[in-house]
């Protein structure tokens, strides 16, 4: 019998914290779309889905479905931190990529999406473009605060992959005072 009290407590529990977590998922989800309604007209899109799932490398990716859309992935995890002001330097960086992907043939896309994924070399060419895209949309400030974030919360995988591919804090804050 107290084993099935304690499971029960236990179960009681963990409902109370998906419960939480869920409110918390669905606070942010609301805040990012009010984000990404704000600042998808500087990028030439119309609709834009958020979703939320792990992200592999980082803690968001930009993508373009055949029939879906324009879809930028978010790792609530990796982000239920940050500012808002950081998050619209993170949004801004991957609604540039959707804008990228806009201008591209389906087959010109996948021809892409392939080059990205097995070569280093084009994938720092893109994450170095798409930061600029960003700064000379006027939102480098928020890019600077976003990667800042980024590198005191992320992970030391992370930490790398935004030192090979992205531009530098410095690069950032030299070409915002330039813009």
């Amino acid at each position: 019998m107290r084993y099935i009290i304690i499971l029960i407590q236990i179960f009681i529990f963990s409902l109370f914290i998906f419960s939480v977590n869920a409110n918390e998922i669905d606070d942010f989800s609301k805040q990012a779309g009010f984000i990404v309604e704000d600042l998808k007209g500087n990028f030439s899109l119309s609709n834009v889905e958020l979703k939320f799932a792990d992200v592999r490398d980082g803690s968001a990716e930009a993508k373009r479905y055949p029939f879906r859309g324009y879809v930028i992935v978010l790792d609530y995890s990796e982000l239920e931190n940050a500012s808002d002001f950081e998050l619209r330097g993170m949004m801004a960086h991957e609604l540039g990529h959707l804008e990228t992907y806009s201008r591209m043939s389906w087959l010109g896309l996948a021809g892409y999406a392939l080059h990205y994924e097995f070569s280093s070399k084009f994938r720092k060419e893109v994450e170095r473009e798409t930061d600029m895209i960003v700064i000379q949309h006027g939102f480098g400030e928020e890019l600077l605060a976003f990667r800042e974030y980024r590198l005191r919360t992320g992970s030391e995988k992370d930490k790398k992959i935004l030192g090979d591919y992205y531009l530098s804090l410095e690069e950032i804050k030299k070409l915002t005072e330039n813009a």
